[in-house]
């Protein structure tokens, strides 16, 4: 028999025929050679299944990992900034603070001793600039006096030119004419320089007048400006306590928005009516009267009324058990449900700002304290009302008994949950009340408080923060049964007449204890205080109990406070509209004031530019007067010029030589008082620089004791600011340090995340080629169909004929190479799934080059024995991926994203196949394909060989 022809399936898939069936025809292969398709570690469709579930999640894994890692890196970088900031911020501080630390008294002492003696210098220097000014004055006058003369000396040396000209001209036969007519014209000149100076005149009083109505607006226009900026700072007042009542009523946004108004369940509210309507019930029968009963009639009517008063008192104690457990099984949903409205509130509401005040409950503001009380009592009235009970009182005697507790639990730094009865024993003695306990005795036992602890992350506390622990927690103190165990504070705040409350703040404390939170790290307490009747007023006689309670605790005590009225959120938004409004107005009417103080300036100034004519109308009407007294003195001169011209010659030669004698005198004396003239120009502008320089020196002066006086200043409001600037530092330098230790918590944050996401990365490449591994392993195990076991009558049965195959005649085949086309094999498209999966980064697959198979002829084997490689387990170790045989073997095409494999059921693999008939095996379409595909070409590879 010859030898089977076997096709592996290694050989199908390298082939691009994949998930096609190995088929071996039961007419050329014994049943000895059969290829056995039943192999120990085939891969299931649940290996396959488990290996893309844990692809799947360790892709998911990885990919939050690396986000977790981003967000951290995210939020340390803002922690930086923070950090930086806040860095920056504390630098700015100590500046200022070292600033501050040098205002010492001894130099806020120096400088106003510096101060001192520049007023006195500037008051020296005012002296010395108003005698400089009264110099020139006098220089001034001088040198004008000196001018006055030198004109008259160069009109004395112009009347003697004319003199001498005129005894000169004598001589002259048409002498007397000349001067009629010269006489004439300065006639007509005097008539002109009068009109002049009468001009001149007129213009110097109108300039007169200008400079008194400028003078006169000057000092208007400087009142206006002064009247305008006391407006102006006025209304920079009224900008400011609009912009600050916008801020009161933003912060009171804060507290109003959480209820003043008590919600409880209606079963809540009817169990505890209920419960306090039993509780007040008294016994009804009075004790009996014993007039007229003796010894035995009194026993036995006691006896008998104890007994009936014991009946009627173990029913009411029944009866208040069982409200109270009834009440108790409605407390935590009436708590739950309240806190849960209030921590709503706190989450979503308004939140407070990060400059925004914080208090340390151990000394709260007045006000403060104050607010919460009001709060408080309007809480507990609106719960007292709904229950059918009387309003209770603010009292200022409970106020400062709770300021007191508050503080003495303050003081010891009281670690347990409950009371500290020594601690209120104490205090209640100085106040004349009765106390539980002996003094130093350590109790829990006490009379007049009710306290809630409240778990805190911090030692300070908002306005807002107060407000919203106290009202979360209100409820506490009447639901309490299944907190507690008992009503205790149930009935002793419903049947207060007055209360009064305080706050302290611990670190540590057994509350923290017991919870185990590490980001519990103070305890925030709050006390109520209140004394119930007069038997806590510690005296014997009764009627002094009972006047000293109802002075200072009863419901109408002089200590009582008004029942408060506290603003809803409606009132306060319609608060802060009005108060941005007022701003809005405010600020408007502030810029209308700064733009009419601008205008008033700016007259100002133009008014001061503006320069008086009066001087240079007064060089005119005095140049006017002058050319007059010319025009005068020259007619005077043409008169006596005419009455010259009629002398006889002797006169008119000692004329000649007298003027002659004159003209010399004159020039003489002009020379003279040009001199003088010039020597007081000189020292006047002398006088000038020195008045300049006295000028300048009281400027500097002034200048020097503005600057002392603003140094002063500056150095008092330093002084004064150093211990807000310490405490403000203080403050700065713990939240920078809270914060670098924050960053530093980060940055560990950030490398552990790190890591995670790379560890995760490599489990997720490590699960994805796990994946593809036992993908390719599925669809080689996939092809092969398992032969059926033997059967009677088959082909492969006991006693069957094998028929012997014929030899293929292929030395009788024609010698030409057929070209045979391999098939072009699409690269299988596989779509992603459109879902919010992490980015799995896809492996790089190379294909692998195919070379075409080498098909050696067999060398005469037996027929029984199959060649080498040939053999089942050589074929299944080559069939594997990953064995000895198969290691270069890499997936084509893309790799899935985490989508099963295409595998068909036996139902479609069986449909799709052909049975052949007497024969457990199966034969597909695309295995004849390609067993005809080897077969032609090992036909082309024996014609080659040949």
């Amino acid at each position: 028999m010859k030898k089977s022809l076997v096709i592996t399936t290694a050989t199908v898939a390298g082939l691009g025929v994949a998930a096609t069936a190995t088929t071996v025809l039961a007419t050329e292969a014994p049943t000895e050679n059969t290829v056995n398709s039943t192999i120990n570690n085939k891969v299931t469709d649940k290996d396959l299944s488990d290996a893309e579930k844990r692809a799947v999640d360790t892709a998911k894994d990885a990919d939050q990992k690396a986000k977790d890692a981003e967000q951290a890196k995210d939020t340390l970088d803002k922690a930086q900034k923070d950090k930086d900031a806040k860095k920056t911020e504390k630098e700015v501080l100590e500046k200022a603070l070292e600033k501050a630390k040098d205002a010492t008294p001894e130099k806020i002492q120096k400088e106003t001793e510096d101060v001192d003696a520049k007023e006195k210098a500037k008051t020296d220097k005012e002296a010395e600039a108003k005698d400089k000014a009264d110099q020139v004055t006098k220089k001034s006058d001088e040198a004008k006096l000196s001018k006055d003369e030198l004109d008259k000396a160069r009109t004395g040396v112009e009347k003697a030119d004319k003199e001498l000209k005129d005894a000169t001209d004598d001589f002259d036969p048409a002498a007397k004419e000349k001067a009629q007519q010269e006489k004439d014209a300065a006639d007509k000149d005097v008539l002109v320089k009068d009109q002049a100076k009468r001009d001149a005149e007129i213009e110097l009083e109108k300039a007169k007048e200008d400079d008194k109505t400028r003078e006169a607006k000057k000092v208007q226009e400087r009142q206006n400006k002064t009247d305008k900026e006391a407006e102006k700072t006025v209304k920079e007042g009224l900008v400011k306590d609009a912009e600050q009542a916008i801020k009161d009523a933003k912060e009171k946004l804060k507290t109003v928005q959480y209820p003043t108004d008590v919600t409880v369940t209606p079963e809540w509210r009817e169990k505890a009516k209920e419960l306090i309507k039993r509780r007040m019930d008294k016994y009804p029968e009075p004790y009996p009267d014993m007039t007229g009963m003796d010894a035995d009639q009194i026993d036995k009517a006691d006896e008998e009324w104890n007994a009936r008063y014991n009946v009627w008192l173990e029913q009411y104690r029944k009866d208040i058990r069982r409200l109270e457990e009834e009440l108790t099984k409605l407390d935590r949903e009436t708590n739950e449900n309240w806190m849960e409205r209030i921590s709503n509130i706190s989450e979503t509401g308004i939140q407070d700002g990060e400059n925004d005040v914080k208090y340390d409950p151990n000394n709260l503001p007045q006000d403060v304290v104050d607010d919460l009380n009001n709060h408080f009592v309007t809480l507990l009235n609106s719960l007292r009302k709904q229950l059918g009970l009387s309003e209770a009182k603010l009292n200022t005697n409970n106020k400062d008994f709770a300021k007191e507790v508050a503080k003495i639990y303050k003081d010891n730094g009281y670690q347990d949950l409950s009371h500290f009865g020594r601690g209120i024993n104490d205090v209640a003695r100085k106040r004349g009340l009765k106390p539980s306990e002996d003094p130093g005795v350590d109790t829990h036992t006490q009379y007049y408080e009710d306290l809630m602890n409240v778990p805190m992350g911090s030692d300070r506390m908002t306005k807002r923060e107060l407000l919203a622990r106290m009202t979360e927690s209100f409820m506490s103190f009447f639901a309490e049964g299944y907190l507690t165990g008992g009503y205790g504070h149930f009935y002793s705040l419903l049947q207060a007449d007055t209360v009064g409350l305080n706050t302290s703040i611990i670190k540590g404390g057994q509350l923290l204890t017991d919870l185990g939170d590490p980001d519990f790290t103070h305890v925030y307490r709050i006390h109520v205080l209140k004394v119930k009747s007069e038997k806590y007023i510690d005296n014997d006689n009764t009627d002094i109990q009972k006047a000293k309670y109802d002075d200072l605790y009863g419901p109408n005590s002089t200590a009582n406070l008004p029942t408060p009225t506290l603003q809803n959120k409606q009132e306060v938004e319609a608060e802060l509209e009005k108060a941005k409004a007022d701003k809005k107005t405010a600020e408007a009417n502030l810029e209308q004031v700064k733009t009419e103080l601008q205008e008033i300036e700016k007259r100002i100034t133009d008014l001061e530019k503006e320069v008086s004519e009066t001087p240079a109308k007064e060089a005119k009407r005095a140049e006017a007067v002058k050319e007059l007294e010319k025009a005068k003195e020259k007619a005077e001169d043409a008169q006596r010029k005419l009455e010259r011209a009629t002398l006889d010659d002797n006169a008119k030669s000692l004329r000649l030589e007298k003027a002659r004698k004159e003209k010399d005198e004159a020039d003489k004396e002009l020379a003279k008082k040009l001199a003088e003239s010039q020597q007081k120009d000189k020292d006047l502008e002398n006088a000038q620089i020195e008045r300049l320089k006295a000028d300048k020196e009281l400027k500097d002066a002034e200048d020097a004791l503005q600057k002392a006086k603003d140094k002063l200043a500056e150095t008092i409001r330093l002084s004064q600011e150093k211990a807000n600037l310490e405490a403000e530092l203080k403050a700065k330098s713990k939240e920078l340090d809270e914060l670098c230790k924050h960053v530093d918590d980060l940055k560990r944050d950030v490398k552990q995340k790190e890591d995670e996401a790379e560890k995760a990365r490599k489990v997720k490449d490590d699960a994805e080629r796990e994946y593809q591994k036992l993908l390719l392993r599925k669809t080689i195990d996939d092809a092969l169909i398992p032969e059926q076991p033997e059967f009677k009558g088959g082909v492969n049965g006991p006693g069957a004929i094998q028929p012997e195959q014929p030899d293929f005649p292929l030395d009788k085949l024609p010698k030409q190479e057929l070209k045979i086309d391999e098939p072009k094999v699409e690269q299988p498209r596989v779509e992603q799934p459109k879902t919010e999966e992490p980015k799995v980064e896809q492996p790089k697959v190379e294909k692998p080059k195919a070379e075409k198979p080498k098909v050696e002829q067999p060398k005469g084997e037996e027929p029984n024995k199959v060649p080498k490689g040939d053999r089942p387990s050589d074929q299944q170790n080559a069939d594997k991926p990953g064995q000895a045989g198969d290691q270069n073997v890499k997936p084509v095409g893309p790799a899935p994203s985490y989508q099963a494999p295409a595998v068909l059921s036996p139902a479609q693999e069986e449909a799709g196949q052909k049975a052949l008939p007497n024969t457990g095996s199966q034969i597909s379409l695309l295995a004849l394909l390609g067993y005809g595909f080897l077969v032609g070409l090992g036909i082309i590879l024996k014609k080659k060989e040949g």
